[in-house]
């Protein structure tokens, strides 16, 4: 999977054309993010963004739900401290998605690292207004510290857009996730291209 750019969705169809745009310009992961959505909306909205990430060649990841993503023949599930253990996910996709996993500080990023999982994301690297209730602001410093020490590709998250991409792959991270870097830009797909562009440079 080409972790480089995630655009973390919320389950709203009025954003499918943003999707698009973002993906015409560059987002390699799209993540179905569907807190406060009933199942069904999920699941159709879901459907729609499985077309969508099919047709252009991209792949898809469901945010804590493995269920849904085996339905929907995601190419991952992504999970958070809360959500069912890793060891437990594994023993029911197997082998057909790939796992990735939020942690919020060096101590669950080492943890992680005896999970079965694929990946890690890591943060919020800087302020975020994407949660209600967000996790302390770790930094670029332990970003770093973690990219370092754990032996996962790292995807920083957390208030991160064009304006600060080029600081995290200095940190060591392997790409960036955002939602509302993508969600606000007017031109979605030149955001997109500009966190890549920026994230690249040294």
């Amino acid at each position: 999977m080409d972790l480089r750019l995630h655009f973390l969705v919320p389950a709203d169809p009025s954003l499918l054309p943003k999707v698009e745009a973002a993906v015409e310009g560059g987002v390699s992961v799209v993540q179905l993010r569907g807190k406060g959505s009933d199942d069904r909306t999920l699941l159709r909205f879901g459907e729609r963004l499985r077309h969508l990430t099919d047709q252009h060649g991209v792949s898809l990841v469901v945010n804590d739900r493995p269920d849904l993503a085996l339905l929907l023949e995601a190419d991952g599930v992504h999970l958070g401290q809360s959500d069912l253990p890793p060891a437990e996910v594994r023993r029911l996709v197997g082998s057909s998605l790939q796992i990735g996993l939020s942690t919020h500080s060096l101590a669950e990023a080492l943890a992680a690292c005896e999970a079965p999982v694929d990946y890690l994301a890591f943060g919020p690297v800087f302020p975020t207004r994407s949660k209600s209730d967000p996790s302390p602001i770790t930094g670029l410093r332990t970003l770093a510290e973690v990219a370092q020490k754990v032996n996962k590709p790292v995807v920083a998250i957390g208030g991160i857009s064009s304006a600060n991409s080029h600081q995290i792959r200095r940190a060591g991270a392997v790409g960036v996730a955002v939602i509302e870097a993508l969600v606000q830009a007017p031109d979605p797909a030149e955001e997109a291209r500009a966190i890549l562009e920026r994230q690249s440079a040294r």
